[in-house]
């Protein structure tokens, strides 16, 4: 099957744009540009982590992914069995996130992207009328809580890089946080803010989240979950769990005596079992 049919594969047969039922209510939308991204790393193709980054980082600002429109850039070099596996992971990915594939565009160059290809994912979303969530929103006292383990991405990236060295392996902890973010939004009155660490340490994903809030933000590191595994690779890394990427948790910021009732909720979502409240402003 030539590249374009199985691109194009993910919206109706010979659509590139596709129709978008009216909204009753307010549209959000977002666009994220994926360069020098890895084909693929341990537990994660590059298909489903743009799907997911992108997804992600809009639930952040609490509006709900429904569309999205992906654009291809290829090297001629990337073959139908590499496109196939791409196709295959952003249908998967999408199927879990909720979100419809609604247009879908590619080009292959001469002197395409150096890692074979580069990922273009525009998304549109429902926002909430009542929404109210931002930097702005957070108090002195208020808790922050990780909504799991930290580090796996970047030890599978840095797995990917050295050959796969560790054992057993690390796999990418990319995945669809909607189940968690759509769980404390019905928390009334006490959500401040959610912050998703795209491409950043949680040490970095802290400092910003102290920058942006004017309030000084005391982490208790001990808190702080990391898996065993990536524990393990860290040390002979000789690198801090906290100093690697995570793809697949969100930094919840929520009024103290919110705090137990919102954790409760995030454990008991999809990929929030291991949740903590790891300090407070």
């Amino acid at each position: 099957m030539p590249i374009n049919k199985i691109l194009k594969s993910l919206v109706n047969p010979g659509d590139t744009g596709g129709m978008i039922p009216p909204s009753a209510g307010n549209i959000g939308m977002s666009t994220n540009l994926f360069v020098s991204v890895p084909e693929s790393v341990p537990g994660c193709n590059i298909g489903k982590y743009v799907i997911n980054e992108s997804v992600n980082r809009m639930l952040a600002r609490g509006i709900t992914p429904r569309y999205a429109a992906l654009s291809f850039t290829l090297d001629m070099d990337f073959t139908l069995s590499q496109a196939a596996g791409v196709a295959d992971a952003v249908r998967q990915a999408a199927v879990e996130a909720e979100v419809e594939i609604a247009a879908v565009d590619y080009k292959v160059l001469p002197d395409g992207p150096p890692t074979g290809i580069d990922v273009n994912v525009t998304l549109m979303g429902e926002v909430p009328a009542d929404l109210a969530l931002g930097a702005g929103c957070i108090h002195s006292s208020d808790s922050v809580i990780i909504t799991g383990p930290v580090g796996a991405h970047g030890v599978a990236c840095s797995e990917q890089s050295m050959g796969g060295l560790f054992f057993p392996p690390v796999g990418s902890d990319s995945c669809p946080l909607s189940d968690i973010v759509h769980s404390v939004m019905r928390i009334p009155d006490g959500l401040r803010m959610m912050y998703y660490p795209s491409g950043e340490s949680l040490r970095e994903a802290c400092a910003v989240l102290e920058s942006v809030a004017g309030h000084p933000l005391v982490i208790d590191t001990d808190k702080i979950p990391v898996d065993r595994n990536v524990s393990r690779a860290c040390r002979w890394l000789d690198v801090n769990p906290l100093d690697m990427v995570s793809a697949g948790v969100m930094v919840v910021v929520v009024e103290a005596s919110c705090a137990e009732k919102a954790l409760d909720a995030v454990k008991r979502s999809a990929f929030g079992a291991q949740a903590a409240v790891i300090g407070h402003f």
